[in-house]
């Protein structure tokens, strides 16, 4: 499948608020999904990531904003590393909206599968992108999924983010 076609079935998905999930191979396609959950987000934004990466949030820094610019709009963020450019930058700008929760790598959740961190986005209406290996990141490749209306998986997901916030 092309780029074209996959944005399309994506673009269809959303539109049509289909439950179906895409497959997420490389970071192009990473890119593509978080691009669209961020900006079919209402009012909220729940991100847990290892990382944080720079490169990769500063190539969605506008998509962000645009999402920050919103009225009443939340970027909440549990990350375990330390404060990067990006993250500081989004801190200063948006400080009541743009929330950030650091860990330690120890705390962060395990997929039961892949036996690695789990990554994760998720908005407030039911579209998330799961990401359960980035062992190959280095070269271009991730393994995740994703869907625009699954209310049963985002909630999986916003309960765990929810738990690891009260911790």
């Amino acid at each position: 499948m092309t780029i074209k076609e996959y944005k399309k079935e994506i673009s269809d998905a959303i539109k049509n608020n289909l439950d179906k999930r895409f497959p997420n191979s490389s970071i192009e396609h990473a890119k593509i999904l978080v691009k669209e959950i961020i900006n079919n987000s209402d009012k909220e934004v729940f991100s847990l990531s290892s990382n944080f990466n720079q490169d990769f949030y500063l190539s969605l820094e506008k998509e962000i904003r645009n999402f920050l610019n919103k009225p009443n709009s939340k970027f909440n963020l549990i990350v375990a590393n330390d404060e990067n450019g990006i993250i500081s930058k989004l801190k200063k700008e948006y400080p009541n909206q743009f929330v950030v929760r650091f860990i330690e790598k120890n705390e962060m959740p395990i997929d039961k599968n892949s036996q690695e961190h789990v990554n994760y986005i998720v908005n407030d209406k039911n579209a998330y992108r799961y990401e359960y290996s980035d062992k190959n990141i280095d070269i271009g490749i991730v393994e995740a999924i994703a869907n625009f209306n699954n209310p049963e998986e985002s909630k999986i997901l916003l309960d765990n983010f929810n738990k690891l916030l009260s911790k």
